[in-house]
C-alpha cells in the first residue's frame, strides 16, 4: 500500500494540519469528523507445526505443515518474503521497537509486535 493517510478531503482540497490529530484537540472541526491518524496494517504468524500431535499425525500425508492456533507462545518472528538488497522483504519487530500497545481480542491477546 504506497499511502493510506488521506492528504485530501473527498473534494480536493488540501487537509489542513489543524484537522489531524487527537479528537478534542482545539480545532474548528467537530470531533466526529477529526482525523485521527494514518491506518496501520501489522500481520502476524503463527510458527509451522504447532498444531496438536494428533493432527500432526492424521493430517501428514495431506498438508505440508500444520498450523495451529495463534498465542503469544506460536509467535512467529522469522523474516520471510523476497529478497530486497540480500534481506528478506518483511522483518519482524517487536511492540517496543515499533512502539505498539497490548491488545486483548476474541481469541489470544496480541503484543503489538508483527511484520
Amino acid at each position: 500500500l504506497p499511502i493510506v493517510y488521506p492528504l485530501t478531503w473527498y473534494n480536493g482540497d488540501t487537509i489542513a494540519k489543524a484537522d489531524i490529530g487527537f479528537a478534542g484537540a482545539g480545532s474548528n472541526s467537530p470531533d466526529n469528523f477529526r482525523i485521527m491518524g494514518a491506518v496501520q496494517v501489522r500481520q502476524i504468524r503463527t510458527q509451522k507445526a504447532t498444531c496438536p500431535t494428533t493432527y500432526q499425525r492424521e493430517l501428514r500425508n495431506m498438508v505440508l505443515a500444520c498450523v495451529g492456533e495463534y498465542s503469544l507462545y506460536t509467535q512467529e518472528e522469522a523474516s520471510f518474503g523476497p529478497l530486497e538488497k540480500g534481506m528478506p522483504r518483511y522483518s519482524f519487530t517487536t511492540n517496543k521497537e515499533n512502539g505498539e500497545n497490548s491488545y486483548s481480542g476474541q481469541f489470544s491477546t496480541y503484543d503489538g509486535g508483527g511484520y
